[in-house]
């Protein structure tokens, strides 16, 4: 589809379009379509129905519909996560993965490898992710060191 193709199509088409396979559209018509699933399916926000139907759109979704859904008790499939918008997945912090992942968890252990997965890990603390996902990821950061210089009270002489 090109621009104004998508441009044209309504919240209630969307609605009515069934499981759609965006992974191949370019980012920006995967953002136009997650705002146009977002508006079809805003009567359906808190309930039960609402995970399965904005599903296929995620890769376009911000960082704080994420948030959002975070708090939802979805249990996100990892290819869904992994799908997600790389600069928006990489703002998540570890409990809002933990979140969106629910029973699937521990298949994030399984993608640790995949680029978009790696570059979070490496965004957080290796301690809070043994902490809160005690899934045994890798690649986290260290701890700041602090350097404490005590004074011996001694003088050089």
């Amino acid at each position: 589809m090109d621009d104004d193709q998508i441009n044209k199509i309504s919240p209630e088409a969307i609605g009515t379009a069934g499981k759609l396979d965006i992974s191949s559209c370019s980012q920006s018509k995967k953002d136009r379509l997650y705002a146009k699933a977002r508006d079809a399916f805003a009567s359906q926000t808190g309930t039960s129905a609402y995970y399965p139907l904005i599903q296929p759109y995620l890769g376009g979704a911000p960082v704080k519909d994420l948030e959002h859904l975070a708090g939802s008790n979805i249990a996100m499939d990892i290819d869904t996560f992994t799908s997600l918008k790389p600069n928006e997945l990489q703002n998540l912090s570890v409990q809002n993965v933990k979140n969106l992942l629910g029973v699937n968890l521990p298949d994030l252990k399984r993608a640790e490898n995949h680029p978009s997965v790696t570059n979070w890990i490496q965004r957080h603390y290796q301690s809070e992710l043994d902490s809160v996902l005690g899934i045994g990821l890798h690649g986290g950061m260290s701890e700041p060191v602090s350097v404490a210089i005590a004074s011996s009270g001694t003088s050089a002489t």
